[in-house]
């Protein structure tokens, strides 16, 4: 027996016939598939949009196939979320396939080994594409080719499918920037993730992680630069490995969205600001991070052992902070892993990783220049104190992830301003030497730069302090912080939008509207920056109000894991954000991957989906 994949409705046996064979002869691969109810497999016939079943032998395997793969009698309907008549299963169902032994084959025992691949759904949802593995024992024994096992058995006559009732040019290609990418040759397959891993940098995502790695690098400064480069080095390769091998790992076996699950659960969330927050505490001067003396001493041929554990720990941070908002062409190349590909998911993987570290390798050598320069007036230490404020600051946004996907609602956009805003005022205090910090002093006479820096962070402060009146900040720093009007004592707003899937279609067939359905989760930067920046501008919201909104949220609430199993299977991407218009029916007519700060992109999109996907 194989089976699917974990929590899989649908489960797999196998048997061949005759058995024992003999050489030249024609075998019977049959394959029963239980299905639980209310689930359903598609047929083997082919159509545009969901995975129709097929079975692969595997690479090594001795025996060839001997025509297709044959289906008992299937099943026939319109499905409305792919828009084309197919062919589908539901009980059990029996397949067949012929295979043949070559002549050459040896008295002895064999395996047959394969692989069936097929898509369970049902009338609401898909969950992704699987593979179930095939294993099955095959006794070879001598003797002339039988003539009843001579030819492979004929196919059930069938009635052909219908065409499809839609017309083509209504119809949306689901290739995503990945797809396209590899379609045009690895070369130019290579050069499109290296530039997706340099636009990655610009996305909100990421910023939190910029003061953290200066900090943490800085703490780490040393008088050997040698040894700072090479951590620094270390430290970018551990993001390429990490973020490629955590990836594709994850999504082999947790599927698709694994990792960004992963970086979006509340625990892992609370673990991370916790660390942010005892790293800064150290940063402070309070004491010094050190390993136990048995591993240091385990570990003398590496010199620093804890600057390298270090940074490994900040490189996994780093890609675990990256996957809560995972980008278009990742979230391509994940879906491919999860469908059991390995070699175009490694490459796109490598390529896009050693983009996106490049920039935060050069953040980690920053520091090591400033060790390198003079120390008069203690700067060093001050930067460090300077850079721990910070970095208590961005654990808040690590804690509000938490709350948000819990919905505790006690980490408004308020209470995280005025966070902020007091630390910024904490800091200004500090450089102007009226605080003092662990063994630091507070000096009669403070220099220019220090008064100057201690200006700016006042201004952060009076800044930061304005947006609790209500005022909207600059786009990236309100992406960072709570949705408006979260919180315990917020009243709920009235909203046009609608976070069941369902809900929404009946209200778009009741208006006669297409529908806007937009994937997002509550711990996704990028999603906070097109709700608060992309959709109030006047072009957008006016082709907004003439649409049905539904936003299904893919890491939080009871239908979190069907939303997201429903995104993979129509649009085989797990980016976020990831928008949708859809007819009435369910029929995709437009969609528009990830965040954009292009606005005529965007109202371009709404308009196709405006005009029924022309």
């Amino acid at each position: 027996m194989a089976t699917a994949q974990p929590k899989s409705p649908v489960s797999w046996t196998a048997t061949l016939e005759p058995t024992p064979a003999r050489p030249g002869e024609v075998v019977v691969l049959r394959l029963e598939a239980t299905i639980g109810a209310p689930w359903h497999i598609y047929g083997t016939d082919k159509v545009e949009g969901p995975v129709a079943t097929s079975f692969a032998l595997a690479a090594a395997s001795p025996l060839t196939t001997d025509g297709g793969l044959l289906q008992s009698e299937p099943k026939r309907k319109h499905d409305e979320a792919f828009g084309v008549e197919v062919t589908y299963h539901e009980g059990t169902v029996t397949l067949r396939q012929p295979l043949r032994l070559p002549r050459s084959a040896r008295p002895g025992d064999l395996t047959v080994a394969g692989t069936v691949r097929f898509q369970a759904c049902t009338d609401k949802s898909c969950l992704p594409p699987a593979k179930a593995p095939i294993s099955v024992p095959l006794k070879v024994e001598a003797g002339a080719v039988r003539a009843e096992y001579a030819k492979p058995p004929v196919a059930p006559k069938t009635v052909a499918p219908p065409a499809p009732t839609r017309k083509p040019a209504a119809a949306t290609s689901t290739e995503g920037t990945a797809d396209v990418a590899r379609r045009a040759g690895l070369l130019r397959f290579l050069l499109v993730a290296f530039l997706a891993g340099l636009a990655a940098l610009l996305t909100p995502c990421v910023f939190p992680m910029i003061p953290i790695t200066v900090s943490f690098f800085t703490k780490q400064a040393g008088d050997n630069p040698r040894k700072r480069v090479s951590l620094a080095l270390f430290y970018g390769a551990g993001i390429m490995v990490m973020y490629t091998g955590l990836g594709l790992v994850m999504a082999a076996t947790m599927g698709a969205t694994g990792a960004q699950r992963v970086a979006a659960n509340p625990f892992v969330n609370l673990f991370f600001a916790a660390l942010f927050i005892f790293f800064s505490i150290s940063l402070f001067g309070y004491f010094e991070l050190q390993l136990p003396s048995g591993l240091v001493n385990r570990s003398s041929r590496m010199g620093s052992a804890g600057g390298y554990l270090g940074a490994l720990f900040m490189g996994l941070t780093l890609t675990l902070a990256a996957f809560t908002c995972t980008v278009q062409f990742v979230g391509g190349v994940l879906v491919w892993a999860a469908n059991g590909e390995w070699v175009w998911p490694i490459l796109g993987m490598v390529s896009f990783s050693t983009a996106f570290a490049a920039p935060f390798v050069l953040l980690a050598l920053f520091p090591q220049y400033l060790a390198s320069m003079p120390r008069s007036g203690g700067w060093l230490h001050h930067t460090k104190v300077v850079l721990a404020f910070i970095e208590v600051g961005a654990a808040l946004k690590f804690i509000s992830n938490a709350d948000l996907v819990w919905q505790w609602k006690v980490l408004s956009r308020e209470l995280v301003l005025g966070s902020w805003s007091a630390l910024c005022f904490l800091t200004a205090v500090y450089l102007w030497g009226r605080l003092r910090i662990a063994d630091g002093d507070c000096p009669d006479r403070v220099s220019r730069g220090r008064r100057t820096l201690a200006g700016v962070f006042a201004l952060l402060c009076v800044y930061l302090a304005w947006g609790l009146t209500g005022a909207r900040l600059q786009s990236t720093a309100e992406a960072l912080l709570p949705p408006a009007g979260y919180g315990r004592g917020a009243q709920a707003a009235e909203t046009a939008w609608t976070t069941d899937y369902d809900v929404g279609l009946a209200k778009a067939r009741e208006s006669g509207q297409v529908a806007l359905v937009d994937y997002t989760g509550v711990t996704c930067t990028n999603c906070r920056w097109m709700e608060q920046n992309m959709f109030p501008k006047p072009a957008v919201a006016q082709r907004l109000a003439k649409m049905t909104l539904i936003r299904l949220y893919t890491d939080q609430g009871d239908r979190a894991e069907q939303y997201r199993d429903m995104q993979v299977a129509n649009y085989k991407t797990i980016s976020l954000p990831f928008y949708a218009v859809v007819a009435p029916d369910g029929t995709t007519l437009a969609t528009f991957d990830g965040m954009t700060r292009d606005e005529a992109a965007f109202v371009a999109f709404l308009d196709k989906g405006l005009a029924g996907g022309k």
